[in-house]
């Protein structure tokens, strides 16, 4: 798809199958955005059933790259879908996303031979590179905002529900209870830090102690910025 600014209203896009973006691949548009939208069995397969650094294999429900005004979900939901590369559901190349009131699930990006055919390698030599990441969300340049947004039960090896290979990765408070990502990495900015220590009263399990703190804060207390994956 090559367009200037593309909205989808209460569409289903299901049951599609393709080398990169599976119920749709973006290139070069102005900006894209999903309305109360539903994203489901999308698949995406390279050939001969594997998958190389420059042939394919992103973004089960959607691949976008380098979009000007980028890439809106609100009230969409993107399930069962998979890739074999990176991008169980969403993959973005150079694109800023965000995601409100939306849900990311049971996604993955299988374990399947992939290739770096720009060293020479490919299906009958070379090195395998291939590491599925991303499960749900692949960030890959750009920065993904979620808000009141449920990202959970996705599968691939490195970065199981979201990936932010080499974007920013930031929540909008309040997070929806029971869905703040895991084990991620984040960072407080030094104009909250003095809220941040005011509002530090009730502690959870949320691995983010603020300096000297041995536990972390409820995630309605904070805005965080997670720099790893998830």
């Amino acid at each position: 798809m090559r367009a200037g600014f593309v909205i989808f209203n209460n569409c289903e896009i299901d049951n599609n199958e393709a080398g990169e973006g599976g119920g749709i691949q973006i290139d070069g548009a102005k900006g894209v955005q999903f309305n109360n939208c539903n994203l489901h069995e999308n698949k995406v397969e390279s050939f001969e059933g594997g998958a190389s650094l420059t042939a394919g294999g992103y973004g089960g429900a959607v691949n976008v790259n380098s979009l000007d005004d980028g890439l809106d979900f609100v009230n969409t939901q993107i399930h069962l879908n998979s890739a074999n590369f990176a991008g169980g559901a969403v993959r973005s190349l150079n694109s800023d996303m965000t995601f409100t009131s939306s849900t990311v699930h049971d996604n993955v990006v299988y374990e399947t031979p992939a290739w770096d055919t720009r060293n020479g390698g490919g299906p009958n030599g070379g090195k395998s590179t291939h590491v599925s990441q991303g499960g749900g969300i692949q960030i890959d340049g750009g920065v993904c905002t979620l808000t009141l947004t449920k990202v959970h039960s996705n599968t691939a090896k490195k970065g199981a529900n979201i990936s932010p290979l080499s974007g920013i990765l930031y929540y909008r408070l309040p997070v929806v209870d029971g869905h703040w990502l895991p084990d991620a990495k984040c960072q407080v900015s030094r104009p909250l830090l003095r809220t941040c220590r005011l509002l530090a009263t009730i502690r959870s399990s949320c691995a983010c102690p603020l300096p000297g703190q041995s536990g972390g804060l409820r995630p309605r207390s904070i805005g965080r910025r997670l720099c790893g994956d998830a």
